[in-house]
């Protein structure tokens, strides 16, 4: 049918998903569960980067500056969340360009967190 032609190999759904994976895996600070039918992805901050991580502030910094629009983890009510979702309607290309902002989004924040040392 139908939705085959976007969710098999080849299809639309089915390229933008593998894009979201390579983006997430080339990533410094993300990991994701890879989706199995939904046509949303999860991925989450890794444990080990920006432990005071706010996922409602980041939302709103990346759609400022990076103008790309994703929803918060804490939104489905997860507490302390460290998850953003992503759809998967967008076309491969923008998907890839989407975790390229992100990424540079959360270098930004990364670098922000990381104490300076004054010298003296």
């Amino acid at each position: 049918g139908e939705i085959e032609t976007l969710t098999t190999p080849g299809g639309r759904l089915h390229a933008t998903r593998a894009a979201l994976l390579a983006g997430v895996a080339r990533s410094e600070f993300l990991d994701v569960v890879a989706p199995r039918g939904a046509i949303y992805a999860f991925p989450a901050l890794r444990d080990d980067v920006l432990p005071a991580f706010d996922d409602q502030h980041f939302a709103l910094d990346l759609l400022e500056h990076e103008h790309v629009l994703l929803v918060p983890g804490s939104g489905f009510n997860l507490a302390a969340s460290r998850h953003l979702r992503l759809t998967l309607l967008p076309e491969p290309a923008t998907m890839a360009e989407v975790l390229a902002r992100l990424e540079r989004a959360l270098a930004r924040h990364v670098e922000a967190a990381t104490p300076r040392y004054a010298h003296g």
